[in-house]
This record gives structure tokens, sequence and C-alpha cells, in this order.
């Protein structure tokens, strides 16, 4: 047989071996399963009392939406989208209970909040909100919850927020933020405050003499503070109906 031939030959024989290592993985692959499709978000009644977007996303249009004179909702959270320009849509809204957490808002935009009514519950928690930022916050005698957990606030802060405004609120949260002693101080005249959570801050046990003067308080969140276990214990003697919280 000539080289050719065998050469011929060989070919052959290869592009058969080829093709049947291919029907084999054919054969043996376990089938990939379909992907599927994507989910179609549902309808949103703009019309419903409670209007939560906290995984979604609005356009423009759909933002403006949202608000309107006359309009009244229980709860409102804001979509993770919102920034300090998309406040002025909520002008003339009554609503008891506003979310604005997670969101871009910084700052600037928390003055449209002085033409929003009826507010009981505000949480301000994990926006990119600092000192300059929250001097924008008007006061609003009708908040009774401010959740502040997450920003980038301190003690000058609080200051300015509490030296003449929120009189009348009864839980504040705070947690996860720079605050420290000056804060307590700041709050010991607050007469209606039963609730204060300073978890993960820098309070320590001598602002605890403060927290004593709070006789209205109930419930102290103080763990993975700067407050010692000793601290918390002759706290808990001296005010046995307060609830502490040093939980990590």
């Amino acid at each position: 047989m000539s080289r050719f031939q065998n050469l011929s030959v060989g070919l052959i024989v290869a592009t058969a071996l080829v093709a049947a290592t291919f029907v084999y993985i054919a054969m043996t692959r376990k089938p990939t399963a379909a992907m599927p499709a994507d989910e179609v978000p549902p309808v949103i009644d703009f019309d419903s009392p409670d209007l939560d977007f906290e995984n979604r996303s609005l356009s423009p249009d759909d933002m403006r939406r949202i608000g309107g004179e006359q309009k009244v909702l229980g709860y409102l959270r804001m979509p993770p989208n919102t920034t300090d320009d998309d406040l002025q849509l909520l002008r003339g809204l009554t609503v008891t209970s506003l979310s604005l957490s997670y969101s871009k808002v910084r700052g600037p935009g928390l003055i449209h909040l002085a033409e929003v009514h009826g507010i009981r519950y505000l949480s301000l928690a994990w926006t990119n909100l600092d000192d300059e930022g929250l001097a924008y916050l008007p006061g609003m005698d009708t908040v009774r919850t401010l959740l502040l957990s997450g920003t980038g606030i301190t003690d000058a802060g609080v200051k300015t927020l509490f030296s003449n405004r929120f009189s009348q609120v009864e839980e504040v949260c705070m947690q996860n933020t720079s605050i420290g002693d000056q804060t307590i101080e700041v709050l010991r005249n607050m007469k209606q405050l039963t609730s204060l959570n300073v978890y993960h801050t820098n309070v320590s046990d001598a602002a605890l003499g403060t927290v004593e003067e709070m006789s209205e308080s109930r419930v102290f969140a103080c763990g993975l503070s700067r407050v010692s276990p000793a601290g918390v214990a002759r706290l808990t003697t001296k005010i046995p109906h307060l609830k502490v919280d040093y939980g990590d």
C-alpha cells in the first residue's frame, strides 16, 4: 500500500474516532436546565395605602406617581434609587410611616419633608446622611420614631438636630454611627424618650449617669459600644424597670 493510501486510511480512522467521541459525549451528558425567563415585576398599584419599593427601582414617571396632593398613605418605603431631588415629589402627601432607608439621599432634599404631613415613623437609616445633610431635616412634631442607624452622623449633628426639634420623639435608633457620650447629654431633657439604641457606637460608661436621669426610658440598647458589663450591672440595679440590651 502506498504512502498516500496509508495517510488516507489514517485520516478516515481519525475522523471516525472523533465522530464517535462526539456521539458518546452527546449521549452521556446530563441535559442542561433551560434558563428561566426573567420574572416580570408585578404591576404597581399606586392607589394602595401602603407602598413598599424596598427592592425595586422606579423610573422618573413612576416616581412622580407616588406623591400627590390629598393623597394619604399608611406606609411608604421609597425605592433605593431615590435621590434628594425626588423628595420634592412627596410634598402635599400625608403618610404615617416613611422610610428612606438604603436610598441615595444625602440631605438637601430633606427640606421637602416639611410639606409632608402626619409622619410618625421616619427612617433615614443606612443612607449617605452626615452632619451637614442632617441639618436640612426640618422639625416635625408628629414624629415619634426616628431611625438614623448606619449614617455618618456624629455628636455635633445630633446636638444641632435635637436642640429645638423633635421634642416629642419617643424612640431613637442611632446604632452603627460615630456618636458618643455627648449625644446622651443632648438627649437628657427629652422627656418623651422611652427607647434609645446606641448599639455599636462610642457611648461609654461615662454617659450612664445621664441615662439614669432619663426617667421615662424603658429600653436602652448598648451592645458593642464602650459601655462595660459592670456599667450595665450598675444601671440595671439603679433602674430596675429599664430593659438593657447588651447582646452582641
